[in-house]
């Protein structure tokens, strides 16, 4: 079991808070409303702490949600910001309005300029166990309260190999 990447048309969106209406929208049409779950998470934490991370961004709906919660600092990374490209500038003028140093790099979640400290970093990239792993071994020593990590129970190899950086939930 897994999900399939999914893109939307959000051309016609004017603004932030629209933009992350309907790509939320859009997720739980496809999935359904569960695998909205990972976003409860990312507001948990980034409501209590300062400063997230994020690795795979697509279009940018878990990024949007980060962002809505006002971290103090925000990057994200891709390998090709192309899918969220389009909508850069939302998250450039809500972050500008709130007061949030807010950067997008196209880089490898595996470049070592990727990793520094961080209260919340959340990953989203390959999916695969042994890139889950080679990240885990890059970046867990610089995040400060909590590593999240999406589709981790649709594929059971990928949620035990967190187990082996911390004794996480």
């Amino acid at each position: 079991m897994g999900f399939e990447m999914i893109s939307g048309d959000f051309s016609h969106c004017q603004d932030f808070d629209q933009f992350h209406k309907e790509i939320l929208e859009l997720h739980a049409k496809a999935h359904g409303t569960s695998y909205l779950d990972v976003h409860l998470e990312i507001s948990r934490y980034v409501s209590s702490y300062e400063t997230y991370r994020e690795l795979g961004v697509n279009q940018g709906a878990t990024a949007a949600t980060a962002l809505s919660f006002i971290p103090s600092s925000m990057k994200i990374y891709d390998i090709n910001l192309k899918n969220f490209e389009p909508h850069r500038k939302f998250f450039e003028d809500e972050a500008k309005k709130l007061g949030i140093h807010f950067e997008a790099h196209e880089k490898s979640s595996l470049d070592p300029s990727t990793a520094e400290y961080v209260d919340v970093l959340y990953i989203d990239t390959l999916h695969t166990r042994e890139h889950l792993m080679k990240e885990l071994e890059l970046h867990h020593e610089f995040v400060r309260q909590a590593i999240i990590c999406h589709d981790t129970y649709a594929k059971p190899e990928m949620h035990k190999v967190g187990r082996t950086y911390r004794d996480w939930e």
